[in-house]
């Protein structure tokens, strides 16, 4: 039996996302779907928010179209596929659409990376799961200092991944957010992302990391594909 205080701290909702998603994970449910979810994929940016509208509002049409029935509806499976392929969509054209688009991908895949064994922990340390990390503001005044960043390799690909993502929406940052007493830059993928890579929508979980490791990223190879092909082919 769980004590009050116990049964509080894992009913919280950043919990029951993390089980959420790892049922769905495990039973193959879909899980980006509904009101809840759906909004979140914006990612706090209203043309991203209405494109996703539109992809959900052509397969509605489709369905009055073919008339199939007679009160057309989405199911939640079908909305989670919509999403996918939205989500899959946003990460392909990341190299087209994005100055050093392939930078861009290198850093985003490095911060899945990262989380990956975090959020596959039983006990789930950063409920709903990591999905962005963290840079001191010491190391990001030294990021911007050209004579310190070229002592520092791989920190100018870095500085021109993260200028770069964060101007066209694919991180987000927060500057001078206060951490055990540190103060820091939170860096979020854009939530529109999750999907490609079955991460949690819900944001709080990131883990910091220093500037010489971040740098490093940019500079080693990331193991893995950088296109994901899990997304089924849609069809009317």
């Amino acid at each position: 039996a769980l004590s009050e205080g116990e049964a509080k701290a894992r009913s919280s909702s950043g919990m029951r996302e993390a089980a959420a998603l790892a049922l769905a994970k495990d039973l193959k449910l879909p899980y980006y779907a509904g009101l809840d979810h759906l909004p979140k994929l914006g990612s706090r940016n209203v043309e991203q928010f209405l494109a996703l509208c539109g992809d959900l509002f052509a397969e509605i049409q489709a369905e009055i179209t073919l008339q199939r029935k007679l009160k057309p509806k989405l199911s939640a499976d079908r909305q989670d596929k919509i999403c996918r392929r939205a989500s899959d969509r946003f990460w392909r054209e990341i190299p087209r659409r994005v100055p050093d688009g392939h930078l861009v991908q290198r850093f985003v895949l490095s911060v899945v990376k990262m989380a990956e064994p975090e959020n596959a922990k039983p006990t789930i340390p950063y409920p709903p799961g990591v999905t962005g990390t963290a840079l001191l503001m010491v190391d990001r005044e030294r990021l911007l200092d050209p004579k310190k960043r070229e002592k520092i390799p791989g920190a100018e690909e870095l500085l021109t991944a993260l200028s770069n993502s964060i101007s066209y929406n694919i991180v987000s940052a927060e500057l001078d957010r206060s951490v055990k007493n540190k103060q820091v830059m939170v860096i979020y993928i854009n939530r529109l992302l999750c999907p490609h890579f079955e991460l949690p929508l819900g944001r709080g979980g990131y883990r910091e990391k220093k500037l010489e490791v971040m740098s490093k990223w940019m500079t080693e190879p990331v193991e893995g594909p950088l296109l994901n092909d899990r997304s089924e082919q849609l069809s009317f």
